[in-house]
């Protein structure tokens, strides 16, 4: 009789410390949120939610649970019993940033190039998330020449969660261009709001903006952004912005595309003669 018991007690205690698979839904008060991370606490192992907030994680009893999304407040979870999780997110000031890309500090250098008019270029892109939490700051400088004198500037400064309105998270963004080629001489400054806004059951990032403009060093004009972009696939995000500048439009269509440390970016950018397609090949350094 002892050894049945010892042997019922080995069994229930291997049982519990083996892996199973567990299912869920992921929503907030307007319906399912895709993307929203589910992590085990203290682990780097997570997954992220699908198009329709569901999940799927392997896990044993006693694993810890973490549910996060921005502009949400983090959830936990104790798995005490091997079952479906289905986890309503809360709105909170701010949503607690674990994605292990955002535990470091990031350091991206990119070969950056126009194909048309500026084929030599490079792109270099610093975050330092752990100077101020969690406002996340990022400086972009990138530049563009060749041998006739033609060049591009630009120079981007980011600021993630920086507010809150109606319970969104707002990123700010301040962006200066200036380019020079072939009798054009065009520079901006930029203002843009990003904040995410759910479309259809969908997740995207909306770009609002503002900003002024000279045009061949005469032509000063005001100029308002809208744009959206979309993550697609966890590898690939999608943008389209329009500025329009006084009966004049300026379009940036992008793609940027990223593997492990390696990122793929490409832009094509119209407004009145200049059209160019902008590509970019880098590496991220964590540090």
């Amino acid at each position: 009789m002892k050894n049945t018991y010892l042997i019922i007690l080995f069994f229930t205690i291997t049982t519990n410390a083996q892996l199973r698979t567990i299912t869920g839904v992921v929503s907030d008060d307007l319906g399912p949120l895709a993307d929203t991370l589910v992590k085990i606490k203290g682990t780097d192992n997570g997954t992220v939610t699908d198009f329709d907030g569901k999940y799927s994680i392997q896990v044993k009893i006693g694993d810890v649970l973490e549910f996060s999304f921005v502009g949400f407040s983090t959830k936990e979870v104790k798995i005490t019993e091997l079952k479906n999780y289905n986890i309503v997110m809360d709105y909170g000031y701010y949503t607690k940033i674990i994605y292990q890309k955002n535990k470091k500090n990031l350091l991206t250098l990119n070969y950056y190039s126009g194909i048309k008019h500026t084929p030599k270029g490079f792109l270099i892109a610093v975050d330092f998330p752990r100077i101020i939490k969690p406002i996340n700051p990022e400086l972009i400088f990138a530049y563009q020449f060749d041998n006739n004198k033609n060049d591009k500037i630009d120079i981007e400064l980011r600021f993630a969660y920086l507010f809150r309105v109606f319970r969104k998270s707002i990123d700010v963004n301040f962006l200066y261009n200036k380019t020079e080629i072939e009798n054009f001489n065009f520079e901006s400054y930029l203002i843009e709001n990003l904040f995410s806004q759910r479309i259809f059951r969908q997740n995207f990032d909306i770009y609002i903006g503002v900003g002024k403009s000279t045009l061949n060093k005469n032509i000063e004009k005001t100029g308002y952004e809208i744009g959206i972009s979309k993550r697609l696939f966890r590898y690939f995000t999608l943008h389209n912005k329009t500025i329009y500048w006084s009966k004049d439009f300026q379009f940036k269509n992008g793609l940027i595309a990223y593997y492990k440390n390696f990122n793929l970016k490409i832009e094509h950018v119209t407004y009145k003669k200049y059209n160019e397609l902008n590509v970019g090949l880098g590496y991220v350094f964590r540090f």
